[in-house]
This record gives C-alpha cells, structure tokens and sequence, in this order.
C-alpha cells in the first residue's frame, strides 16, 4: 500500500462524495468511542482533522458513570468517567502557559456537584515546573508542581493551619519515565477529602475536618503570566514562576474534555507534541553549536553541561552579545 500527501484518513464513515475502494464491504457510519489513536507508534491528535460531519460541539464518550464517586472517592482516582479527547499538546517552557476561565468549565463550582477534579497525560524532561494552580489566595487554592523530578500537590481550602503541602509517594523522579503519566488531582467536598492518582493508582488521600472550597479565579496550566502571580504564592510554591515544558494531553475537568484553544490565554503552547531526546554530541576541530535566543532579555544564564575533551585548551562556552549601545 502506498501513502503519499493526499492519502486521506476516514474514522467512522465516509463523505458522501467519496467512492470507497470496491474490497471495503461495509461503508454504513459506525457509532463508538476512538482514542489513543497511533500512526507508526506516534500519538496523532484526532481533533486536527480536515474535514468533519457530526454533533457540534462533539460529544465525549462515557465509558462509566461520574456518579461513582459520590458514592465512594477513591473512584476519583481510577477514572471516574469519559474518554478524554487525543489533543496533544507541546508546552515550550518559555513563559509558555495557558489560562482557563472558570466560567467555561463546571471545575470548583458550587453548582457542579460534589466532586471536582482535573486530570491529563503529560511527560517531560524538565525537573522544575509548575503544572497547574487553580486559585487567586494562598487561603483557598490547590496547585500540582514538578518539584526536583517529583510531583507535589498543594492545597489550601480555609484551613486554620494554613497550606497543606505533600510530595506523592511511590511515583519517582517523572523526567525519568518512557512513557506518559495520567494525572487526576481534584476534591470530593461531601466526603471532605483530598486525592491525587497517577495511572490510575491512588497515591494522596488526605482528609480534612475545618475548611470549605470556595476557590476562586481560573485555572492556569503549566505556568503563569508573570504579573498575574500573587507575591505570596512565593513562598508557598516552589515553581510558581517556572513554566512547564513538555507534552499535555487529554486535558478535562471532571471528566469533560477541554479544548485548549478555547482558552481565553495560550502563550507558546501548539498542538502536536513529541518527547525530547537529548542526544550526546561529538565535536571535532572547528565544529560548533550555535543556540540563537528569542528571549526579549536576558538576566543571567543558567545550565549545565557535562563534557570530555582529547585537548588541552579549547573554547566551551562563547556568550555573545548582538546589540550594542552607540
């Protein structure tokens, strides 16, 4: 079989003007639930099709009803309900970061029932973010962070002794993973606790007795724009001004797909997404790397890089600065 550039794709049925191959028996439109859909073990994100005939919006498949968990929190952690659309998406962790007004999810609402959570699929290289925060106040928030290549969950709903801060258990550094996590954080408020699963297992479940949920302000994913931080978050989150680099998936709120580009704010977050790979360099004689910066201003410079040489002098690092005040 041949596939060139205009080879086309159909998932459940055809056009009506398109005259499928006399060997495919049945041309009727199929009804079902698609996900984790791969083309040569790559992730495609089904919702950057060309064309489509359906339900508008389009609709999420249920596999199981949400109202397990009112009746027993722990299925917060195990799925709950819904297949989460195949959006992918590649945060580039410069300043990049993407906000979610409240008034466009049912997430944290009085109105939304008793259960809230948000969930997605990521996976990155970067041992220091933020992945998300939900919240305006220190005194009614919940926030999940990349902290040294851990995942740390932060809350705080009106509780007396202030923010309640843990690093999850039996999950390890996530920079090292080969493959994608699934994450749902939220609160089930009839049952006043706080959980957190990672691929499906439960790995925080903390309850509480004083303090009610009454967070308010949207949701940012994966960073924060600066001047929209509030200066006591500083000593409360580590990362709270570190984007998050890397991929995001299947991003929902209580179990509702979201589409990023509803988002009322998208800096430097696209679709389509692939894990990084650093890959060693050999460097003979004159060879060299150039890296251009985007960056408006630079400060101070931060990295590391660990090298061998065969030589007894040579340049590693040439800063160079283009603009120059006359």
């Amino acid at each position: 079989m041949k596939i060139g550039k205009d080879s086309k794709i159909f998932f459940g049925g055809f056009p009506g003007n398109f005259v499928p191959p006399s060997q495919i028996q049945n041309t009727g439109v199929g009804s079902a639930c698609i996900g984790e859909v791969k083309l040569n073990n790559e992730t495609i994100g089904i919702w950057n099709f060309k064309a489509y005939n359906g339900p508008k919006p389009g609709q999420n498949c249920q596999d199981r009803p949400s109202s397990d968990a009112l009746t027993n929190p722990d299925n917060l952690a195990s799925g709950v309900a819904g297949l989460g659309s195949n959006q992918v998406w590649r945060f580039s962790g410069f300043g990049s970061y993407v906000r979610i007004a409240r008034s466009d999810i049912n997430f944290l609402n009085n109105n939304a029932g008793s259960v809230h959570f948000i969930g997605f699929k990521f996976e990155t290289l970067q041992d220091n973010s933020l992945l998300f925060l939900v919240g305006q106040t220190t005194e009614q928030f919940m926030a999940l962070e990349v902290v040294n290549g851990l995942l740390v969950m932060t809350w705080n709903f009106g509780f007396p002794g202030g923010p309640v801060n843990q690093t999850l258990e039996n999950v390890g550094d996530v920079t090292m993973q080969d493959r994608q996590l699934l994450v749902k954080a939220g609160v089930a408020t009839v049952h006043r606790v706080t959980v957190v699963s990672v691929d499906l297992r439960l790995r925080l479940r903390e309850t509480f007795d004083a303090g009610v949920p009454n967070v308010l302000g949207d949701v940012w994913i994966g960073g924060m724009w600066n001047s929209n931080i509030n200066p006591a978050f500083r000593s409360i989150l580590t990362n709270i001004d570190v984007s998050f680099r890397g991929c995001l998936r299947e991003l929902n709120f209580n179990s509702r797909s979201f589409d990023i580009q509803n988002a009322i704010e998208n800096i430097g977050v696209t679709r389509g997404c692939q894990k990084e790979a650093v890959a060693d360099l050999k460097l003979d004689g004159g060879d060299f790397v150039k890296m251009p910066s985007t960056l408006p201003n630079i400060q101070n410079i931060d990295g590391s890089v660990v090298m061998r040489t065969g030589t007894p002098s040579g340049t590693i690092l040439n800063f160079r600065d283009t603009e120059v005040e006359h």
